[in-house]
């Protein structure tokens, strides 16, 4: 909100929550990467299941979609790298 003053300097009024757009903008997206956060434990888990149930080139086909590259470990670590 901008105002102009007598001398006319233009001044920036404070928003009544002390914050920016900016701000407000950033603690809305932190909320929402936190929520979808909290839901990936339960997306996961449903994946799981309905491959499970699939046959191995029904699968295999789906996975190459989704993943770039897998890499496995002799110590038994698994890193996966997801198509974007």
């Amino acid at each position: 909100m901008f105002s102009e003053s007598s001398r006319g300097y233009i001044s920036w009024a404070i928003w009544p929550s002390g914050r920016g757009d900016g701000e407000e903008a950033s603690v809305a997206a932190q909320r929402d990467m936190e929520a979808q956060a909290a839901a990936v434990p339960v997306k996961v888990r449903s994946f799981m299941e309905d491959f499970r149930d699939m046959e191995v080139p029904q699968a295999k086909a789906v996975l190459q979609s989704i993943i770039k590259a897998a890499h496995v470990f002799k110590d038994g670590r698994i890193e996966l790298e997801f198509r974007s």
